[in-house]
């Protein structure tokens, strides 16, 4: 299993495991199953301006004559993070890390993943859902231990809910370690090299 395949065998998971739940406020767009992403979350481009239109009698840019458009802002990813409505609640799995070595099995590879977890709403529950969310996963994680065919939770399960949150958005994470297969090396062998192990 490669680092890749193990996001997606988690996000699968992750989909099977908050199905039942919902989240949010019903006169704000409806209380909603988590969505699952890999790595990020789409971007909110409306926050972004498009480069300005050509104008109708106006001639194009020529290398001598030079129409400059005035600079648009950069958008702030962390700003289009948070106020994306469309995104929330959320389940965010993110690769940190990965390392191979050798383990009492023999070689194998240690996968670190982060899963953030986000919940928008106005009401005091808000902590509480971000929480419930979070402890749903956890929970999960420690009863079945193996994801898809190979990928073993290792303990600690570190869980945190932020102490500061920027209201009405929640926000929590969890920091799981994975033991999954490697990549075993093909060595020839010296008497496959030289034709059998006739050394007469």
């Amino acid at each position: 299993m490669t680092p890749t395949r193990l996001l997606e065998v988690l996000k699968e998971y992750l989909e099977g495991k908050t199905e039942l739940l919902r989240f949010g406020e019903e006169d704000k767009g409806g209380r909603r199953q988590p969505q699952v992403f890999i790595g990020y979350p789409p971007a909110k481009t409306a926050n972004v301006a498009p480069p300005p239109s050509p104008v109708p009698g106006v001639r194009p840019p020529t290398p001598n004559n030079q129409v400059i458009p005035p600079p648009q802002p950069k958008p702030d990813l962390q700003k289009i993070f948070y106020e994306d409505e469309k995104i929330y609640p959320f389940v965010i799995v993110r690769l940190l890390d990965w390392t191979d070595e050798v383990g009492e099995l023999g070689e194998q590879a240690v996968a670190s993943v982060r899963v953030i977890f986000g919940v928008k709403t106005y009401e005091h529950t808000g902590y509480v859902d971000v929480t419930n969310l979070a402890q749903t996963v956890r929970q999960a994680l420690l009863e079945d231990l193996v994801i898809g065919d190979a990928a073993e939770v290792q303990k600690p399960l570190l869980v945190t809910v932020y102490e500061d949150q920027a209201y009405p958005y929640w926000i929590a994470d969890a920091d799981i370690t994975f033991v999954i297969p490697t990549i075993i090396s093909k060595t020839m062998e010296r008497t496959d090299f030289y034709g059998g192990n006739n050394w007469n």
